[in-house]
């Protein structure tokens, strides 16, 4: 573990949006194996299930972040829930309910 870590903070350690990207993608990964290898040892559920559940988690805890301090969050994901769960509720045209809102 200790050459991955070493390797990670010296290669990935600088916060570009590359890293960012990569470093993201593979903390998912790894939440994902790790919920499986918990379920999988207590036998609670099926590896397909598991997705269900971390979907689950993953958006429960980011409305409760967005609705408790909106400034935690990375600002593209930030940008998105306010327009899906505050834009999206008001409109001045049929353009702005069908397609766009600003």
């Amino acid at each position: 573990m200790t050459p991955g870590c070493v390797g990670g903070y010296l290669v990935f350690g600088e916060q570009t949006n590359v890293n960012q990207q990569i470093t993201l993608y593979l903390f998912s990964r790894i939440a994902m194996g790790l919920a499986n290898t918990v379920l999988k040892a207590s036998n609670l559920t099926a590896p397909p299930k598991s997705f269900a559940i971390f979907a689950a988690v993953c958006w429960g805890c980011v409305m409760v972040l967005f609705r408790r301090d909106k400034s935690v969050l990375q600002d593209s994901l930030k940008s998105s829930m306010t327009y899906l769960y505050e834009d999206s509720n008001r409109w001045s045209s049929l353009k702005t309910l069908l397609w766009h809102n600003k």
